[in-house]
């Protein structure tokens, strides 16, 4: 059997809630233009996430040059707009702030996260954190979730000039951490970006499927299946170093 190195886990939805932040923040941020302008939250909200999902999930994040502040501003704006006709620069600058603030705020690692973590870098492993996350978002939140430190190398799509599933972004953690891809494992929660990758790049791939989702015809078969990040140590046990 293979004696493992190295570990590379996903960031969002796989070592913290983010999805459960964005709804949250988004949720509370509306509610501000409910109490100002009598303004439907609901819509208003879901206005704004859709038109954040459709702009982190395009290209464009790679080549933005405006702040992040500047950004949410934007969309805020777009979805008053469609929700009242207007996009009422001013509220929408109190609605990009605030919800910046709650981002950064509710924002949380699952509770095993670090202890998972920790037991990993005490085996010797080499940890590798591989997201599509741009730094223009994924600077801050590594900051504020104080993952800095945790990781031997943190690898960011854009500044590696890759983003999953495109095998590149695994073939350089394997690289940085000095392994060959079969001494390597992926761990996340997207079954296309995180397994399908990793399993292109020769990465065996777990997925981390709290939820109890279920794969669609096509989707790749991952090595294994976990619903909490503890569970990854006794199924690593044998091929621990």
């Amino acid at each position: 059997m293979t004696v493992l190195k190295a570990v590379f886990f996903d960031l969002d939805d796989t070592l913290c809630d983010d999805a459960g932040a964005w709804l949250r923040s988004a949720k509370s941020a509306a509610q501000i233009a409910h109490k100002e302008r009598g303004i439907d939250p609901r819509p208003l909200a879901d206005s704004f996430l859709r038109l954040s999902e459709a702009y982190w999930m395009s290209w464009a994040p790679v080549t933005e040059t405006r702040p992040l502040l500047d950004i949410r501003v934007d969309q805020w704006g777009q979805a008053l707009e469609e929700v009242t006709g207007s996009r009422d620069p001013e509220l929408a600058h109190r609605l990009g702030h605030d919800y910046g603030i709650r981002r950064s705020r509710d924002i949380k690692l699952y509770p095993d996260a670090l202890d998972t973590i920790a037991v990993l870098k005490d085996y010797g492993l080499k940890l590798a954190l591989l997201t599509n996350g741009v730094q223009l978002t994924h600077i801050e939140k590594i900051k504020y979730l104080r993952l800095e430190t945790e990781f031997d190398h943190i690898l960011l799509a854009d500044a590696v000039g890759s983003f999953k599933p495109d095998p590149q972004i695994f073939l350089e953690a394997a690289r940085r951490c000095g392994c060959l891809p079969k001494e390597a494992i992926m761990v996340g929660d997207h079954l296309i970006n995180d397994v399908g990758g990793a399993q292109s790049a020769g990465i065996s791939a777990y997925w981390f499927n709290p939820n109890g989702l279920k794969g669609g015809p096509g989707d790749p078969v991952p090595r294994g299946e976990i619903k909490s990040l503890s569970e990854l140590l006794e199924i690593l046990e044998p091929q621990l170093p």
